[in-house]
């Protein structure tokens, strides 16, 4: 039924066989079995044996058995945080609204890390969102957000506005709406909206759980504010807010670093970008490498390299975020490869500087980016 199954999963799905026990005799007669991780805790059938089985099953029980079987695997994964696995085992059931369902409980848990790309795989996995999910378009206009795609996060915008603004029911999501205005109006060159909606969203999330998503807010706001041409009240105003919540929410907290980073960049103080950096990324390592704040630093480390012209220094930051695939915003991912190679150039590593374009090009490929295959062959 799955893509991949341990001794627990197999024990939540079955109640006739232990699920030790089965793996276990599975392994004993070398039935096609391939461990996935080196604990040999999670495994996968050979693909032309897991589709023999998958016939089998469908010879002996019938769909709504199998439906039931899937329900059941879904429940188990959901309850074990894979949530992937959750929607697609729902998916499976012919249970539509169930994986919906599934995603809209954790959405908002992965947009507090600022984990835009897991959101877009869940996405993937549930295809066409059912009618009446304003929770989940806006979760796909957070998508928009990521990819950079202002024509889709218009269309996205006006489509749901309506629904959450004449919904007592929906009130809840304003918050979101808000942001992703906010946004929508900072990328169409609209300062002075951009913040009054971003100043609204943060206030919105500021005394919830939510404080990665309130950071975020606050970070849009300081964009919007140095568009508006007050960078300077940014960096007074956001070094005080990261120095009092230096104790408080980590995400938060990271979100407000970021700001100062990004508003410093564009005024060109690069000495105060590589110190918040390596602050931003001393306070990221302690939340987790995969959390996007801390690909950002490594990223922005080597922007100020780049500027000085210590390409050498600028080399070692970009190959660690090509080398180890840190989660980074995806057109910042371009960016630091066409640096990489750039920077490669410079050091008259002709080689070298090629292969980082190849191995743009092949990123670009995997993620089916038109725009980022384009930057590559240029």
């Amino acid at each position: 039924l799955c893509e991949a199954v341990c001794r627990e999963a197999y024990g939540a799905q079955t109640e006739t066989i232990s699920g030790q026990g089965f793996l276990e005799y599975l392994q004993t007669a070398n039935l096609f079995l391939i461990a996935l991780d080196e604990n040999r805790h999670w495994f996968r059938f050979h693909h032309l044996f897991q589709n023999l089985l998958q016939m089998e099953l469908s010879r002996q029980m019938d769909a709504v058995t199998i439906a039931a079987l899937n329900m059941r695997a879904s429940h188990w994964f959901e309850e074990n945080g894979l949530i992937e696995e959750a929607i697609q085992s729902a998916q499976k059931a012919g249970d539509s609204e169930a994986a919906a369902d599934i995603l809209e409980r954790h959405r908002l848990d992965e947009l507090e890390k600022l984990n835009f790309h897991v959101i877009a795989r869940w996405l993937e996995v549930l295809g066409p969102i059912p009618a009446g999910r304003p929770g989940l378009q806006l979760a796909e206009a957070f998508v928009a957000v990521d990819r950079f795609d202002v024509p889709r996060l218009a269309v996205i915008l006006e489509e749901v506005a309506p629904a959450i603004e004449e919904n007592s029911d929906c009130m809840n999501l304003m918050g979101e709406l808000r942001f992703l205005q906010g946004v929508l109006a900072f990328r169409m060159g609209d300062g002075e909206t951009s913040q009054k909606m971003l100043q609204e969203a943060h206030q919105r999330f500021q005394n919830s759980e939510k404080g990665g998503i309130a950071g975020n807010a606050a970070f849009q706001e300081a964009l919007s504010l140095n568009l508006c041409g007050r960078g300077d009240e940014v960096l007074v105003q956001f070094d005080d807010r990261a120095h009092r919540a230096a104790t408080g929410n980590p995400y938060y907290h990271c979100s407000l670093i970021m700001g100062l980073i990004i508003v410093s960049f564009f005024q060109g103080d690069l000495t105060r970008v590589a110190n918040h950096a390596m602050q931003l990324k001393t306070f990221a390592q302690a939340v987790g490498s995969e959390f996007l704040a801390h690909g950002f630093s490594i990223y922005f480390q080597g922007c100020s390299q780049l500027c000085r012209g210590n390409f050498g220094a600028a080399v070692r930051h970009f190959d660690t975020l090509a080398r180890q695939q840190y989660n980074i915003v995806r057109h910042r991912a371009f960016d630091s490869m066409a640096a990489l190679a750039m920077c490669r150039q410079f050091l008259q590593q002709e080689r070298a500087a090629v292969g980082a374009l190849m191995d743009m090009q092949t990123f670009a490929r995997k993620l089916n980016d038109a725009n980022g295959l384009k930057i590559a062959r240029s």
